[in-house]
């Protein structure tokens, strides 16, 4: 009896969850029109996401995009939200926030940029790393204050901000895609 209790009970748990508890899922964007009308609520919700205070200027269409990748894991070569490199994700995100398709790899990229000085950072401005030694390696979009997101090769898509020592000591330098 207690058997059948028991399953009854867990039955009706699944059904009324809809077996919420055993998926898991990105949370969703929020919508232009709460971007819109409700300024305050999408910056408080996307500061949460980035995991930083964002000023309230950056660009809604941005910090939706950072938003679905990030989680992604690292994958090289890779060039989507099931696995990613840091040149796809900073191609991909261009493209669909900025209508402009960059090259492929990072250091054609950083042939393209044109140069500027760190402390000049703007919205959507690459920043360049050399974290082989040899050239550049590694590419960043930078979202605001200091704050950028990568394909890091051991966490995948993060956000992380240019003063981290690891960052700061292989930051070759920041560019600027002329449009």
């Amino acid at each position: 009896m207690r058997v059948f209790v028991l399953g009854l009970l867990l039955t009706g748990l699944v059904f009324s969850t809809g077996c919420a508890f055993l998926r898991q899922h990105p949370p969703a964007p929020v919508a232009d029109s709460v971007a819109e009308e409700y300024p305050h609520h999408f910056y408080r919700e996307y500061s949460r996401r980035v995991g930083y205070s964002l000023v309230g200027d950056e660009s809604p269409a941005l910090l939706r995009e950072v938003g679905q990748w990030l989680g992604t894991p690292y994958q090289m070569g890779g060039c989507s939200t099931e696995g990613t490199d840091c040149s796809c994700l900073a191609r991909s995100i261009y493209e669909e926030v900025y209508g402009i398709q960059l090259p492929r790899r990072s250091e054609d990229m950083a042939a393209m940029a044109k140069k500027i000085p760190i402390n000049n950072l703007k919205e959507g401005d690459l920043l360049f790393f050399n974290v082989t030694g040899k050239k550049i390696s590694h590419v960043g979009v930078h979202i605001s204050k200091g704050y950028f997101v990568h394909a890091s090769s051991s966490a995948g898509v993060i956000i992380n901000h240019i003063t981290m020592a690891y960052y700061a000591n292989r930051l070759a330098f920041a560019g600027r895609i002329p449009t």
